[in-house]
């Protein structure tokens, strides 16, 4: 796992348990102090959860009027993510992805947003 792609509340497993990163735990995964972290994959459930919207084929989460990002999650468990950016000149830019901290990294650094679950 690549803990650089880790931000103040992203999702991992710390000693197999799911856990919300707060700054005292980043701080101590950076300083190597915290070595059972372990990515959490990427499922439509986590996507409902933070927000996207089911369409056909693919999951939507919509930043504001003009920007959005879709995810694909195809059978091999491999997805793309695809943003469509203003700022950009309306470009786009895919990715592949996997787990749940990669998302929300993407996410934070293309769109602003924090992804959090929805009760959270």
């Amino acid at each position: 796992m690549i803990t650089e792609q880790l931000l103040v509340g992203s999702y991992a497993n710390v000693s197999e348990v799911r856990t919300k990163i707060d700054e005292q735990l980043l701080e101590s995964i950076n300083n190597g102090d915290v070595f059972e972290i372990e990515p959490i994959r990427l499922n439509g459930g986590w996507l409902n959860d933070f927000g996207f919207t089911q369409e056909s084929g693919y999951w939507r989460y919509n930043s504001s009027d003009s920007e959005y990002v879709e995810v694909f999650i195809s059978n091999e468990r491999v997805n793309r993510i695809h943003f469509i950016l203003e700022d950009e000149g309306y470009s786009s830019f895919d990715e592949e992805i996997q787990d749940v901290h990669m998302l929300q990294f993407l996410c934070f650094h293309r769109l602003k947003v924090m992804l959090s679950l929805k009760d959270n």
